[in-house]
C-alpha cells in the first residue's frame, strides 16, 4: 500500500507546492512503468481523503485511470 498526500496544510515537514496528489500520481505512474515487478503493489491510498473537493477528484481521477493502463 502506498499513501498519496491530499493535505492542504502546509508545514516545515509537508511542502504543498511539490507535495500534492497529482504530483504524487505522477510519481507512482513513472515508478510503475521503470520497476520490474509492480505487482508487489497491492494499492493506494489518498490521505486525507476527506479534505478533497469534487474539483479536485475530478483533476486527479484521470490519473488514477491511467495506473495499470499500460
Amino acid at each position: 500500500m502506498i499513501g498519496l498526500p491530499a493535505s492542504e496544510e502546509w508545514t516545515p515537514s509537508h511542502q504543498t507546492a511539490v507535495e500534492y496528489l497529482e504530483n504524487a500520481l505522477y510519481g507512482v505512474l513513472v515508478g510503475l512503468a521503470q520497476s520490474d515487478r509492480p505487482d508487489v503493489i497491492d494499492g493506494f491510498a489518498v490521505y486525507p481523503y476527506w479534505e478533497m473537493d469534487g474539483e479536485e477528484w475530478g483533476r486527479s481521477i484521470p490519473s488514477f485511470k491511467r495506473i495499470g493502463n499500460d
